[in-house]
């Protein structure tokens, strides 16, 4: 590159040089001369030092590469020493079965979901003002997990990924309350300790069949069952439905649909959020005046594989406080995770609250206010994917589903399917 700047210019001055002797003004030749050497010779010193500042900054960033790398590394060998050091405290304490064992191993091999990154948490040093932040900030964590659980979805479900993909509830910043004040932590002194059952994060999902037939429970989610975990009917129960919606807020379609279930006279179950029972206390209190069970979906929708003991609980006696103080209604003792992330500690701890934890058997992509199915086609996915003990989930905020359920609920009742509770669910 240097070498072409020098050649150019000695042209230049050449050329110069030539048309000065054509005009016999040698002085001036002289001068040009001059001027366009120490041209030459500053665009050399900056050529130079520029070549000099490339070549240490390519160095710093190398050795910067190598320090990163190697802090990694001793990162990775330290968490993997620590994982090794639990397991085989874990597996000392608490002997395993053969199907434990056999669950383990599958889940190591298929690599089922991978747990969400850890997001970073401000620093602020009040609990109000660490809970307002993030009322102000679900959409974004939700999108998170939106994207996080389609992921996953992908991964291990069948090829029609949207008859069974589920998102979260969409409860809008803008809807989301300003006020938020912290309730009393419940204690309870015979809740589990945190090393009793597994921290590690779970990511619900059912594999849809098309010819009616009841999708079976995941290998990975067989200790649901111990832990008061809910999905699907008793085998045998007959052609039944268990109608459950997770509401986050409200855009005008809650109340349509309460209007269709309480004309038709079928009961659902509204898992619920905070956000909900401060804005819309009168619609919270008729979902329960109708005779709907109303549930607890979290106060926050936070992540709660990543909460502690004492947050986990928290967050649903803050939503237990918030629906009893602004709607008068008091919480049904169903749980259903945010996001369907969970794990095993989630669900002992939600057991212990007095909880049974409620999953669903099939959903459909409902949830996207911005891009929501077609009517005649999610109609279609519904009946289309119908079974016995069914539990459906599907979210109020949807127009397509305020627009399908009055037929859909009629078709089923004209081919001999009948709408049930959550209680009927859980004590069968």
């Amino acid at each position: 590159m240097i070498l072409i700047i020098i050649d150019t210019t000695n042209r230049r001055i050449k050329r110069i040089l030539k048309k000065l002797r054509q005009n016999k003004s040698q002085l001036t030749a002289f001068v040009a001369w001059v001027s366009l050497s120490a041209l030459c010779l500053t665009i050399l010193v900056v050529a130079n030092h520029a070549v000099e500042t490339i070549a240490s900054r390519l160095k710093d960033s190398a050795v910067e590469a190598i320090a990163t790398e190697t802090e990694k590394g001793d990162d990775t060998a330290e968490t993997q020493a620590e994982g090794a050091v639990k397991r085989q405290a874990d597996e000392s304490t608490a002997p395993e079965t053969g199907a434990d064992q056999s669950t383990r191993s599958r889940e190591f091999r298929r690599g089922i979901c991978p747990r969400p990154r850890r997001r970073s948490k401000p620093d602020l040093t009040t609990e109000t003002a660490r809970d307002a932040l993030l009322l102000e900030a679900a959409v974004v964590y939700e999108k998170y997990d939106e994207i996080l659980y389609a992921q996953c979805s992908t991964e291990t479900k069948s090829a029609e990924s949207d008859d069974d993909t589920r998102k979260p509830d969409e409860s809008s910043a803008t809807n989301a309350p300003s006020d938020t004040t912290a309730p009393e932590t419940t204690e309870n002194s015979d809740l589990p300790v945190k090393s009793d059952y597994s921290t590690k994060a779970h990511h619900w999902y059912c594999k849809n069949n098309d010819n009616h037939a009841r999708p079976p429970l995941p290998a990975e989610f067989q200790f649901i069952i111990r832990h008061d975990g809910y999905w699907i009917g008793k085998e045998g129960c007959g052609k039944v439905i268990y109608l459950t919606f997770d509401a986050g807020y409200e855009n005008g379609n809650i109340a349509k649909i309460l209007d269709i279930l309480k004309s038709k006279k079928v009961p659902a179950a509204f898992f619920i959020l905070e956000n909900l029972a401060r804005r819309e206390p009168q619609l919270v209190k008729r979902m329960a005046d109708d005779g709907h069970l109303v549930c607890n979906h979290t106060a926050t929708h936070k992540d709660m594989t990543k909460l502690s003991e004492s947050e986990f609980t928290d967050e649903l006696a803050r939503l237990e406080k918030a629906v009893r103080e602004h709607a008068g209604v008091e919480i049904a003792k169903f749980y259903r995770p945010p996001s369907g992330t969970f794990s095993e500690r989630d669900l002992a701890l939600a057991k212990k609250l007095g909880y049974k934890t409620i999953m669903w058997s099939y959903a459909y992509a409902d949830w996207d206010n911005n891009a929501q199915p077609k009517p005649d086609r999610a109609l279609e996915k519904l009946l289309g994917h119908t079974h016995e003990g069914m539990v459906l989930l599907l979210h109020p905020t949807s127009s397509t589903n305020a627009e399908i359920l009055n037929d859909f609920i009629d078709r089923l009742i004209s081919d001999g399917w009948r709408f049930a509770t959550l209680t009927e669910l859980t004590s069968s």
